[in-house]
C-alpha cells in the first residue's frame, strides 16, 4: 500500500509528464507536448504545496518548475514560428476573389512528414544562457539559505551549550555549598559539647572547693571553740 502511494504522489506524476513530454517533443507531437508539460507543472505545484514552508526540497521543486515553465514556452515559440499561414492567405484570397474559383493546394502538415516528426531542434544560445543564469542564480539562491541555516544552528547549539555548562555550574556550586554547610553544622555542634563539658568540669572543681573551705572552716571554729574552753572554766571562782 506505501509503494502504491508513493508512486501516485504529486511528485512522481510530475516527473512521469514531464518524460512523456520530452518523448512527445522528439515525435514533433507539440500539442500533446505542451498539454503534458502543463500536466508537469500542474502536479509539480500541487508537491511544492504538499511540503513545509521550511523543507530544503523547496527549492529543488522551483528549480524544476522553471526549468518545466521554460521548455513549454520554447516548443510554444517553435510552434509559432513553425506554423503554416496557409489558412490566412487563403481566407484573404476568397475575400478578394469570391466570384471565381480557387483552387487550393495541401500544404504538408507537421505529423506527415517524417524528418520534422523525429526531428527535435536544438536551443538557441540566447535561450540557454538564460537558462543557465537562472540555473545559476537559483543555485546561488539555495547555497545562501543552506549557509545561514547553517549559521543559525550552529548558533543555537553554542548557546544551548553554554546554557548547559551554566546549569551544570550552578548544580555543582549548589552542592559545594550543602557540603561546606553540613561541615560547618558538625564542627560548631563539637564545639558546643567542648564548652558545655568544660563549664561542667569547672562547675564541679568549684563546688568541691566551696565543701572543703566549709569543712575548714568548721573545723576551725570547733577547734577554737574547744581552746577557748579552758580559760573559761578556769575563771570560774572555787567555792
Amino acid at each position: 500500500m506505501e509503494l502504491v502511494v508513493e508512486m501516485d504522489s504529486s511528485l512522481n506524476m510530475a516527473h512521469s509528464c514531464e518524460r512523456l513530454a520530452e518523448r512527445a517533443t522528439n515525435l514533433g507531437r507539440f500539442d500533446e507536448a505542451m498539454k503534458l508539460y502543463d500536466d508537469a507543472i500542474m502536479h509539480m505545484e500541487n508537491a511544492r504545496k504538499e511540503l513545509e514552508e521550511e523543507d530544503f526540497q523547496l527549492d529543488l521543486i522551483d528549480l524544476q518548475l522553471s526549468t518545466l515553465r521554460a521548455n513549454r514556452s520554447h516548443i510554444a515559440r517553435f510552434q509559432v514560428s513553425t506554423k503554416p499561414s496557409t489558412d490566412l492567405k487563403t481566407n484573404a484570397s476568397i475575400s478578394h476573389y469570391q466570384d471565381d474559383p480557387v483552387t487550393l493546394s495541401p500544404t504538408p502538415s507537421l505529423e506527415s512528414d517524417s524528418k520534422i516528426r523525429v526531428m527535435k531542434l536544438p536551443k538557441s544560445e540566447i535561450q540557454t544562457k538564460e537558462e543557465l543564469e537562472i540555473c545559476v542564480t537559483e543555485l546561488r539562491c539555495m547555497v545562501d539559505k543552506l549557509s545561514s541555516k547553517l549559521e543559525t544552528t550552529q548558533k543555537e547549539l553554542s548557546e544551548e551549550r553554554a546554557r548547559r555548562l551554566a546549569a551544570e555550574a550552578e548544580l555543582l556550586l549548589t552542592r559545594l555549598c550543602d557540603v561546606r554547610s553540613r561541615s560547618t553544622g558538625s564542627i560548631d555542634t563539637e564545639s558546643t559539647k567542648l564548652v558545655c563539658a568544660t563549664h561542667e568540669s569547672a562547675d564541679l572543681v568549684l563546688r568541691k572547693d566551696d565543701q572543703s573551705s566549709e569543712t575548714e572552716t568548721s573545723v576551725r571554729d570547733s577547734t577554737e571553740s574547744w581552746f577557748d574552753a579552758p580559760s573559761s572554766f578556769c575563771d570560774q571562782p572555787v567555792t
